[in-house]
């Protein structure tokens, strides 16, 4: 279908007039001329008209599959949707479908949620109501099993009062028939879900989170963000780990440099310095196993290495805390003391009362938050400085997260792992 897409949009083109010239003219070729520009109107004609209902089930190719032509052709006019071709039609669709009409396809489901998608959705927001929806991802889902897509009904109009009806079919594929039937003759069953395409904007990335509450969807409403108070950022990336990068056992204790300042006092004092670097997920306090070395020759040499980048400068040696960016499993932020640098798997946040914002981010509540807004578990600065902040400075809060970091540091310490062990706590 891709094809006959891409005809309709060089409909009149130099070949197509070539065709009509020869048709309309008395030479050897005008009969063949003349079947070939019948055909070509033939297969046009479907593609020029407006349709009450279209329904697709298209191809799916990811952006990086494409040749060369395929990719710069969708980028150029699918700009919101061309990471996969099957989002292309989502688009497609809507110039298909009359105003009014509706617009029924299967998809990949990734693109309800990861933010190289967040423009089609934000199209789809904008400028469609969401009839149905039925999500298949089961738990143990591949993508290449339709056990993991994504059916769309859309009507091509807005409405902000008319609520979705969503299906969250994640039992196995034998079942979800059933499942979907079951939703249809009872509401209540526990998978069915009602949304408004109003509720998609409040939340950041505009993820298709229809199992949201309605109570956290007034906490994205009535809090600021944690970018208003707090620096989120990802740190160095020296094009060179093996070179700039030790664990902190493979060089001497006179040559690493605790509670470092500025580089003046790397340069005096040592050469390497606590680099967080993400790690297993731990909350609290821990993971400091790396060093990087940061003296003026070492960083004289990592400048001159390609692809070698210093952001977050500014931020540098001050306390904060970190997490892993791409993780396994929930979301664990660990307190880091002062005289660190940070890598860009080991993400940091700094600023005012950061040991409270710790606490919040390894509550339960954001865990939930994190569900919505990153669930493929790549927890990137971009998203987490625009989630709720709700910090109130309380000081119970502040008094208890502080206890937590003592206890999770005693017991990092209590480790060989730790630069800090001084002897096993059962000996």
């Amino acid at each position: 279908m891709y094809r006959l897409t891409v005809v309709a949009t060089i409909a009149r083109t130099k070949k197509e007039r070539h065709l009509a010239s020869l048709a309309g003219g008395a030479s050897l070729f005008a009969g063949a001329a003349e079947s070939k520009l019948a055909r070509l109107r033939a297969e046009l004609a479907p593609l020029a008209a407006r349709y009450d209902v279209m329904v697709a089930n298209p191809p799916y190719m990811g952006a990086s599959n494409m040749n060369k032509w395929l990719n710069g052709w969708t980028k150029k006019h699918f700009a919101e949707s061309c990471r996969d071709l099957c989002t292309c039609f989502i688009k497609r669709g809507m110039v298909l479908a009359r105003r009014g009409g509706y617009e029924a396809l299967i998809t990949s489901d990734t693109c309800m949620y990861i933010s190289s998608f967040e423009k089609m959705r934000k199209l789809i927001i904008e400028e469609t109501s969401i009839i149905a929806f039925i999500d298949t991802r089961g738990t143990n889902a591949h993508p290449d099993v339709f056990d993991a897509n994504a059916g769309w009904v859309l009507w091509n109009d807005k409405s902000i009062a008319m609520k979705g009806s969503y299906f969250k079919l994640n039992q196995p594929i034998a079942e979800k028939e059933a499942g979907l039937l079951e939703a249809l003759a009872n509401p209540d069953c526990g998978w069915f879900f009602r949304r408004s395409n109003q509720a998609y904007r409040i939340i950041p990335g505009s993820p298709i989170a229809y199992w949201a509450s309605d109570s956290l969807e007034k906490i994205f409403s009535a809090c600021r963000p944690f970018d208003d108070t707090l620096q989120c950022r990802e740190g160095i990336h020296t094009a060179n780990n093996e070179r700039f990068l030790r664990l902190w056992w493979e060089v001497s204790n006179k040559l690493m440099v605790h509670g470092a300042q500025n580089l003046s006092d790397i340069d005096r004092k040592g050469r390497w310095v606590p680099y967080c670097k993400g790690g297993p997920f731990r909350k609290w306090y821990g993971n400091f196993e790396y060093l990087i070395g940061f003296n003026a020759d070492l960083r004289d040499k990592m400048r001159k290495q390609q692809g070698c980048v210093w952001p977050s400068q500014s931020l540098w040696f001050k306390e904060g805390g970190t997490w892993t960016a791409i993780s396994s499993g929930c979301l664990g932020v660990r307190y880091y003391p002062a005289g660190c640098l940070f890598d860009a798997g080991g993400q940091v946040l700094v600023g005012d009362n950061c040991i409270e914002a710790i606490a919040a981010l390894n509550s339960s509540l954001y865990n939930v938050i994190a569900e919505l807004t990153m669930p493929t578990l790549n927890y990137k600065c971009g998203v987490i400085k625009t989630l709720p902040d709700l910090r109130r400075n309380n000081t119970r809060t502040i008094v208890t997260a502080s206890n937590n970091v003592d206890i999770a540091c005693e017991d990092w310490n209590s480790s060989e792992m730790s630069w800090d062990f001084k002897q096993h706590p059962l000996i």
